[in-house]
């Protein structure tokens, strides 16, 4: 049947997914198809005929049903937190203070059961009815060993050949589910149904600004995800292990390095700012020269608060409260990072979008908690701003760069590819297997954004 077109969608990595316990989960059409539309329309433009739309909508005339292939393979989250909260009841009840085996074991289980790079998942132990709220809160990752099967059924001969020219690129390019912009829910068109063109190739010749990583052999998706958490750790947030060892510390290339080389040695980070405005030791402050700071790690996605640290020891206070006051964006969340992490087959790429959304944006932290939290949550968005307003006692503010265009994602990469190399090494020092595991990677920079000037190598 000429008007029917039969994609094998081959999955790379595991999608969060809010219905893994029933059979079949994986991706959406619901999800999918309004992606797809926006992306052919922003391809081809005032070139689409106006009888590809669904007549009265912005949706392209045609249906997409997607069916799981292959064996399920499920992480078990939610079986293994509440065998965990059993085993603390249980070490609590006999006053036994120490971790018994079993603990251990499970505790590292859980760790390993969903990727760092989803931070949910998240239940107090003290809740009342723990099982019952871990199951009904708990997301679930999908991977199924023969991807998915993607039914195209559209009767306009055109706008099937457009499905057909674009959507490898769009494959390439994007995640579903929760957590994509971390590669999560990542799959691709199968490699014997694609155009020829390598995805360095096709996505170089696509003008996309990316950087990537040619990983040995066949890996799997958990080592992949791994090297994507590490590498993005070094970018952003870097890792402190000194706690278990003095030797366990890279500085992410945001906090520091970044503000050196794109402003100057006089501007500090949202770390230095946090600390200009805690309890701190007299050499802390003595130290702390800044004339002006900037929220740089907003550039690569927020959380609603951060955990700032001193040394081993987190900042007292520990979480910091981060708000916004411009009214369409109050939730910080929904600034998430404008680099798309993707998994295709044993490479690795990290993808920059635009940043223009984060630009320009002022925030204010509360470095030392709220009084009365739990007021003020239930305050609406206008006594919420008035309150910060006229509590400047409490609230700080610090803005985010004021532009971050093409030439300056072009000469990020290139430095923080020359920063990795550089410090990669520093990973082979973590006991953790998982971190020190990608000590060894070669990050690649296409040659059409390679620029000399940076000293790249």
């Amino acid at each position: 049947m000429e008007y029917l077109k039969t994609y094998h969608l081959i999955q790379q990595t595991p999608l969060i997914h809010f219905q893994h316990d029933q059979q079949g989960a994986t991706l959406r059409a619901s999800e999918v198809k309004p992606k797809l539309d926006k992306f052919i329309i922003k391809k081809m433009g005032d070139a689409i005929p106006n009888d590809w739309f669904i007549p009265d909508t912005k949706a392209l005339n045609y249906k997409m049903r997607i069916v799981a292939q292959g064996e399920l393979e499920k992480s078990q989250t939610i079986e293994t937190a509440i065998k965990l909260k059993n085993e603390k009841d249980r070490l609590r009840r006999n006053n036994n203070e120490r971790n018994s085996q079993l603990k251990r074991d499970l505790e590292k289980k859980l760790r390993k059961e969903i990727n760092e790079m989803y931070f949910g998942n998240m239940v107090s132990d003290n809740e009342r009815n723990y099982s019952q709220k871990v199951t009904e809160a708990f997301k679930e990752t999908v991977f199924y060993s023969n991807g998915a099967q993607l039914t195209v059924t559209c009767f306009i001969e055109d706008l099937r050949n457009a499905i057909n020219t674009y959507i490898e690129e769009f494959f390439f390019v994007h995640n579903f589910g929760t957590r994509q912009s971390k590669g999560f829910g990542g799959f691709v068109i199968s490699e014997s149904e694609r155009n020829g063109k390598d995805p360095v190739t096709l996505l170089s010749e696509q003008g996309y600004n990316f950087f990537y990583v040619d990983v040995n052999g066949s890996p799997g998706f958990k080592a992949m995800m791994n090297h994507a958490k590490n590498i993005y750790a070094m970018m952003k947030g870097g890792y402190n292990h000194t706690k278990f060892d003095k030797d366990s510390y890279v500085k992410g290339y945001i906090q520091r390095d970044f503000i050196d080389e794109f402003f100057n040695k006089q501007t500090g980070s949202d770390k230095a700012y946090i600390k200009k405005h805690k309890s701190l030791t007299e050499n802390e402050k003595k130290n702390n020269r800044y004339d002006s700071y900037l929220f740089t790690r907003a550039l690569l996605g927020l959380a609603d608060y951060y955990d700032f640290m001193r040394g081993t020891d987190e900042i007292s206070g520990g979480k910091v409260d981060i708000f916004s006051l411009d009214k369409d964006n109050f939730d910080v969340e929904r600034f998430k990072s404008p680099i798309t992490i993707k998994v295709i087959d044993n490479q690795l790429f990290f993808i920059f979008g635009s940043f223009k959304e984060i630009c320009g944006k002022e925030f204010y932290f509360a470095p030392n908690g709220i009084p009365n939290r739990n007021t003020f949550d239930k305050m609406v968005y206008k006594d919420k701003k008035a309150y910060i307003e006229s509590n400047s006692d409490i609230f700080i503010k610090i803005s985010t760069l004021q532009k971050f265009d093409n030439d300056d994602i072009i000469k990020f990469i290139n430095l923080f590819v020359k920063y990795f190399e550089n410090n990669k090494y520093k990973l082979s020092n973590f006991r953790n297997r998982d971190i020190s595991m990608s000590a060894n990677l070669k990050i690649k920079i296409p040659s059409q954004l390679l620029r000399k000037e940076y000293r790249y190598g």
